[in-house]
Protein backbone atom coordinates (compact mmCIF):
# COMPACT_ATOMS: atom_id res chain seq x y z
CA UNK A 1 0.00 0.00 0.00
CA UNK A 2 1.30 3.30 -1.07
CA UNK A 3 0.23 6.49 1.30
CA UNK A 4 0.66 10.10 0.03
CA UNK A 5 1.10 11.75 3.46
CA UNK A 6 1.37 15.53 3.91
CA UNK A 7 1.74 17.49 6.75
CA UNK A 8 5.12 14.90 8.05
CA UNK A 9 6.14 17.76 10.44
CA UNK A 10 3.11 18.64 12.07
CA UNK A 11 2.21 17.03 15.45
CA UNK A 12 -0.38 14.37 14.32
CA UNK A 13 1.21 13.73 10.56
CA UNK A 14 4.72 12.73 12.02
CA UNK A 15 3.15 9.71 14.47
CA UNK A 16 0.84 9.22 11.55
CA UNK A 17 3.96 7.90 9.59
CA UNK A 18 5.72 6.22 12.35
CA UNK A 19 2.31 3.99 12.73
CA UNK A 20 2.12 3.59 8.82
CA UNK A 21 6.13 2.18 9.35
CA UNK A 22 5.10 -0.02 11.93
CA UNK A 23 2.75 -1.36 9.59
CA UNK A 24 5.32 -1.66 6.62
CA UNK A 25 3.53 0.71 4.67
CA UNK A 26 5.09 2.42 2.05
CA UNK A 27 5.10 6.40 2.74
CA UNK A 28 5.53 8.84 0.24
CA UNK A 29 5.79 12.34 2.71
CA UNK A 30 4.99 15.82 1.17
CA UNK A 31 6.09 18.75 2.62
CA UNK A 32 8.07 21.80 2.48
CA UNK A 33 10.88 19.89 4.45
CA UNK A 34 13.14 16.35 3.27
CA UNK A 35 14.75 16.46 6.99
CA UNK A 36 12.34 14.74 9.50
CA UNK A 37 11.38 12.12 7.29
CA UNK A 38 13.71 9.18 6.23
CA UNK A 39 12.08 7.47 3.28
CA UNK A 40 10.62 9.38 0.00
CA UNK A 41 10.23 12.74 0.13
CA UNK A 42 8.25 15.12 -2.68
CA UNK A 43 9.16 19.05 -1.86
CA UNK A 44 5.75 21.07 -2.63
CA UNK A 45 4.27 24.07 -0.35
CA UNK A 46 0.66 23.51 0.15
CA UNK A 47 0.24 26.84 0.46
CA UNK A 48 1.27 28.20 -2.76
CA UNK A 49 -0.16 28.21 -5.93
CA UNK A 50 1.23 25.46 -8.21
CA UNK A 51 -0.02 22.28 -8.43
CA UNK A 52 0.59 19.24 -6.98
CA UNK A 53 3.00 16.79 -9.08
CA UNK A 54 3.51 13.03 -8.24
CA UNK A 55 4.44 10.74 -10.62
CA UNK A 56 4.59 7.87 -8.75
CA UNK A 57 2.00 5.05 -7.34
CA UNK A 58 -0.62 5.59 -4.69
CA UNK A 59 -3.62 4.03 -3.11
CA UNK A 60 -4.61 6.87 -1.08
CA UNK A 61 -3.68 10.22 0.34
CA UNK A 62 -3.45 10.93 4.06
CA UNK A 63 -4.44 14.99 4.36
CA UNK A 64 -2.96 15.80 7.79
CA UNK A 65 -1.38 19.21 7.23
CA UNK A 66 -2.77 22.52 8.65
CA UNK A 67 -2.63 26.08 9.58
CA UNK A 68 -3.75 25.96 12.68
CA UNK A 69 -3.03 29.53 13.42
CA UNK A 70 -6.75 30.60 15.24
CA UNK A 71 -7.14 33.98 13.54
CA UNK A 72 -4.98 33.88 10.68
CA UNK A 73 -7.25 35.88 7.67
CA UNK A 74 -7.54 34.06 5.02
CA UNK A 75 -8.88 30.23 4.28
CA UNK A 76 -5.12 28.35 4.04
CA UNK A 77 -6.67 24.90 4.67
CA UNK A 78 -9.54 25.60 2.32
CA UNK A 79 -6.83 26.49 -0.53
CA UNK A 80 -4.53 23.25 0.61
CA UNK A 81 -8.07 20.75 0.29
CA UNK A 82 -8.39 21.91 -3.24
CA UNK A 83 -4.73 21.15 -4.05
CA UNK A 84 -5.45 17.44 -2.60
CA UNK A 85 -8.10 16.82 -3.99
CA UNK A 86 -7.20 17.87 -7.61
CA UNK A 87 -3.98 15.40 -6.93
CA UNK A 88 -6.43 12.74 -5.58
CA UNK A 89 -8.81 13.10 -9.05
CA UNK A 90 -5.54 12.70 -11.30
CA UNK A 91 -4.74 9.35 -9.11
CA UNK A 92 -8.62 8.41 -8.22
CA UNK A 93 -7.89 7.56 -4.76
CA UNK A 94 -9.31 8.07 -1.41
CA UNK A 95 -8.91 11.07 0.75
CA UNK A 96 -8.25 11.00 4.21
CA UNK A 97 -8.64 13.83 6.01
CA UNK A 98 -7.78 15.38 9.18
CA UNK A 99 -10.22 17.73 10.36
CA UNK A 100 -10.84 19.43 13.77
CA UNK A 101 -13.46 18.05 16.57
CA UNK A 102 -14.84 21.90 17.27
CA UNK A 103 -16.25 21.90 13.57
CA UNK A 104 -18.78 20.09 15.37
CA UNK A 105 -22.51 21.49 16.06
CA UNK A 106 -25.38 19.67 17.92
CA UNK A 107 -27.80 19.07 15.16
CA UNK A 108 -26.65 21.81 13.22
CA UNK A 109 -28.22 24.40 15.27
CA UNK A 110 -25.94 27.41 14.48
CA UNK A 111 -22.96 28.10 12.18
CA UNK A 112 -21.33 30.51 14.06
CA UNK A 113 -17.38 29.85 15.18
CA UNK A 114 -15.13 29.89 17.64
CA UNK A 115 -12.07 31.03 15.30
CA UNK A 116 -10.93 31.73 11.61
CA UNK A 117 -9.65 27.67 12.37
CA UNK A 118 -12.49 26.31 12.64
CA UNK A 119 -14.39 27.82 10.03
CA UNK A 120 -11.71 27.49 7.82
CA UNK A 121 -11.57 23.83 8.26
CA UNK A 122 -15.56 23.59 7.93
CA UNK A 123 -15.22 24.82 4.87
CA UNK A 124 -12.46 22.30 4.03
CA UNK A 125 -14.93 19.45 4.85
CA UNK A 126 -17.58 20.86 2.81
CA UNK A 127 -15.12 21.01 -0.40
CA UNK A 128 -14.22 17.70 -0.02
CA UNK A 129 -17.19 16.37 0.54
CA UNK A 130 -18.75 17.74 -2.78
CA UNK A 131 -15.69 16.39 -4.86
CA UNK A 132 -17.39 13.25 -5.42
CA UNK A 133 -14.24 11.18 -4.11
CA UNK A 134 -14.12 8.26 -1.84
CA UNK A 135 -12.89 9.64 1.66
CA UNK A 136 -12.99 10.58 5.36
CA UNK A 137 -12.99 12.77 7.72
CA UNK A 138 -11.62 12.80 10.57
CA UNK A 139 -12.48 14.88 13.88
CA UNK A 140 -9.79 14.33 16.13
CA UNK A 141 -9.84 16.46 19.51
CA UNK A 142 -7.18 18.19 21.77
CA UNK A 143 -3.89 16.94 21.02
CA UNK A 144 -0.81 16.36 23.98
CA UNK A 145 2.53 14.33 23.72
CA UNK A 146 3.26 11.12 22.61
CA UNK A 147 1.70 8.77 26.20
CA UNK A 148 5.40 7.31 26.33
CA UNK A 149 8.18 9.86 25.91
CA UNK A 150 5.70 13.11 26.17
CA UNK A 151 7.50 14.46 22.88
CA UNK A 152 5.26 16.24 20.71
CA UNK A 153 6.94 17.81 17.21
CA UNK A 154 5.25 21.50 17.33
CA UNK A 155 3.68 23.46 20.67
CA UNK A 156 -0.05 24.02 18.93
CA UNK A 157 -3.03 24.01 20.50
CA UNK A 158 -3.13 23.27 23.94
CA UNK A 159 0.61 24.12 24.46
CA UNK A 160 -0.42 27.73 22.67
CA UNK A 161 -2.72 28.21 25.82
CA UNK A 162 -0.04 27.21 28.44
CA UNK A 163 2.72 29.75 26.32
CA UNK A 164 0.07 32.56 26.59
CA UNK A 165 -1.25 31.67 30.11
CA UNK A 166 3.42 31.86 30.82
CA UNK A 167 4.05 34.93 29.28
CA UNK A 168 1.02 36.78 31.52
CA UNK A 169 2.05 35.78 34.58
CA UNK A 170 5.17 36.44 33.78
CA UNK A 171 4.16 40.12 33.31
CA UNK A 172 1.67 40.26 36.05
CA UNK A 173 5.32 38.75 38.01
CA UNK A 174 6.81 41.86 36.68
CA UNK A 175 4.15 43.99 38.32
CA UNK A 176 3.46 41.93 40.77
CA UNK A 177 0.01 41.26 40.52
CA UNK A 178 -1.74 37.76 40.69
CA UNK A 179 -3.29 36.98 37.70
CA UNK A 180 -7.77 36.08 37.97
CA UNK A 181 -9.10 33.66 35.67
CA UNK A 182 -12.43 31.96 35.50
CA UNK A 183 -12.38 28.77 37.45
CA UNK A 184 -13.25 26.01 34.32
CA UNK A 185 -16.00 24.12 34.43
CA UNK A 186 -16.52 20.38 31.87
CA UNK A 187 -14.16 18.66 30.25
CA UNK A 188 -10.63 19.00 28.54
CA UNK A 189 -11.00 16.60 25.27
CA UNK A 190 -7.42 15.47 24.98
CA UNK A 191 -5.67 12.38 23.94
CA UNK A 192 -2.37 11.47 23.31
CA UNK A 193 -0.97 12.25 19.68
CA UNK A 194 0.27 8.48 19.22
CA UNK A 195 -3.00 6.91 20.34
CA UNK A 196 -4.74 9.47 17.94
CA UNK A 197 -2.61 8.25 15.23
CA UNK A 198 -2.70 4.75 15.77
CA UNK A 199 -6.61 4.54 15.78
CA UNK A 200 -6.30 6.84 12.53
CA UNK A 201 -4.20 4.47 10.55
CA UNK A 202 -6.33 1.45 11.56
CA UNK A 203 -9.13 3.27 9.89
CA UNK A 204 -7.45 4.01 6.96
CA UNK A 205 -5.87 0.13 6.59
CA UNK A 206 -9.59 -0.98 7.58
CA UNK A 207 -10.94 1.19 4.92
CA UNK A 208 -13.47 2.83 7.07
CA UNK A 209 -15.40 6.11 5.62
CA UNK A 210 -17.70 8.82 6.81
CA UNK A 211 -16.59 11.21 9.92
CA UNK A 212 -14.90 9.33 12.14
CA UNK A 213 -14.05 11.50 16.06
CA UNK A 214 -11.06 10.68 17.32
CA UNK A 215 -11.92 12.00 20.91
CA UNK A 216 -11.31 10.64 24.59
CA UNK A 217 -14.15 8.75 25.86
CA UNK A 218 -12.84 9.51 29.41
CA UNK A 219 -12.04 13.28 29.34
CA UNK A 220 -10.35 14.71 32.13
CA UNK A 221 -12.02 17.85 33.95
CA UNK A 222 -10.79 20.78 32.84
CA UNK A 223 -10.27 22.17 36.43
CA UNK A 224 -8.32 18.95 36.61
CA UNK A 225 -5.84 19.98 33.17
CA UNK A 226 -5.80 23.73 34.35
CA UNK A 227 -4.40 22.92 38.09
CA UNK A 228 -2.14 20.36 36.82
CA UNK A 229 -0.72 22.63 34.05
CA UNK A 230 -0.09 25.28 37.21
CA UNK A 231 1.07 22.53 39.30
CA UNK A 232 3.95 21.68 36.75
CA UNK A 233 5.15 25.06 36.72
CA UNK A 234 4.92 26.01 40.00
CA UNK A 235 2.49 28.60 39.60
CA UNK A 236 -0.53 27.95 41.12
CA UNK A 237 -0.40 30.91 43.70
CA UNK A 238 -0.11 33.17 41.04
CA UNK A 239 -3.66 32.42 40.05
CA UNK A 240 -6.55 33.45 41.55
CA UNK A 241 -9.45 31.51 40.53
CA UNK A 242 -12.78 33.34 39.96
CA UNK A 243 -16.20 31.37 40.30
CA UNK A 244 -17.82 33.42 37.49
CA UNK A 245 -18.35 32.50 33.77
CA UNK A 246 -15.96 33.86 31.09
CA UNK A 247 -18.87 36.61 29.88
CA UNK A 248 -18.68 37.61 34.08
CA UNK A 249 -15.14 38.07 33.86
CA UNK A 250 -15.47 40.28 30.79
CA UNK A 251 -17.31 42.62 32.69
CA UNK A 252 -14.42 42.86 35.70
CA UNK A 253 -12.14 45.50 36.01
CA UNK A 254 -9.24 44.20 34.36
CA UNK A 255 -5.68 44.68 33.94
CA UNK A 256 -3.68 44.53 30.68
CA UNK A 257 -2.60 40.85 31.49
CA UNK A 258 -5.91 39.85 32.40
CA UNK A 259 -7.64 41.08 29.13
CA UNK A 260 -4.55 39.98 27.13
CA UNK A 261 -5.61 36.28 27.98
CA UNK A 262 -9.16 37.08 27.92
CA UNK A 263 -9.21 38.11 24.26
CA UNK A 264 -6.97 34.94 23.67
CA UNK A 265 -9.46 32.34 25.14
CA UNK A 266 -12.40 33.92 24.10
CA UNK A 267 -10.90 32.00 20.35
CA UNK A 268 -11.92 28.60 22.24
Amino acid sequence: MNVLLTGISGNLGYEVSQALKTRALNVVAMGRSNSIFQGTNILCDLTDDKDLIYSGKADCIIHCAGVVKFHKSGNPNLKMIKKVITLAQKKNVPVYFVSTAFVYRPNKLNTEFNNNYEQDKYLSELELSKSGLHHTIFRPSVITGNSTTGHIQNFSGYYTIVDHFLNEIQKSFDNKKVLRFPALTGFSNILPVDKIARDLVQCVVGGNTGIIYLTNPRPPKASWVFNQTMNFFGLSDKIELLDCTIEEFEGLNLTQEENNLLLFSKHF
